[in-house]
């Protein structure tokens, strides 16, 4: 057991939904950051380190990934997900105050960024991230 214990990985990531009139932003990870070579569409947002909170990781995730200056504001959804038999993530997402949206410069990890309408949520975002959204009940704050 205790083995079987030290293979197995736990990731928790933050990442914040920021909104512009009524447009979410969704980043594309290059295709170099994803395991399949096929970059995705997300929202913004990173890995906790230890002995961070999740929004101290959220504001210094969304300033390396995007350049934004953010607050979370709160809580929408936690889920979780077993992406490889020993390897699970948590993601904590928040809703986000910005200030200064024109700011926006993206990290060598992404390919390109939208302001998604619930139309383009649907079409680009992973099937888990829409569950998640769908279970939680949040495609409300897309309005």
């Amino acid at each position: 057991m205790a083995d079987e214990l030290k293979r197995q990985r736990i990731y928790v990531a933050v990442k914040g939904v920021v909104l512009r009139d009524g447009r979410a932003l969704i980043v594309r990870r290059s295709d170099a950051e994803t395991p399949n070579g096929l970059g995705w569409w997300e929202f913004p947002g990173g890995t906790l380190e230890f002995g961070e909170s999740p929004g101290q990781t959220l504001v210094r995730e969304m300033k390396e990934e995007t350049g934004l200056n953010i607050t979370p504001d709160r809580l929408l959804y936690v889920w979780s997900a077993q992406n490889a038999p020993d390897c699970q993530i948590i993601i904590i997402t928040y809703l986000c105050n910005c200030e200064g949206i024109e700011n926006l410069r993206l990290s060598k990890e992404h390919l390109g960024y939208m302001w998604a309408d619930k139309a383009d949520l649907h079409k680009f975002l992973a099937a888990d991230i829409q569950n998640a959204l769908d279970a939680n009940n949040v495609w409300n704050v897309f309005e």
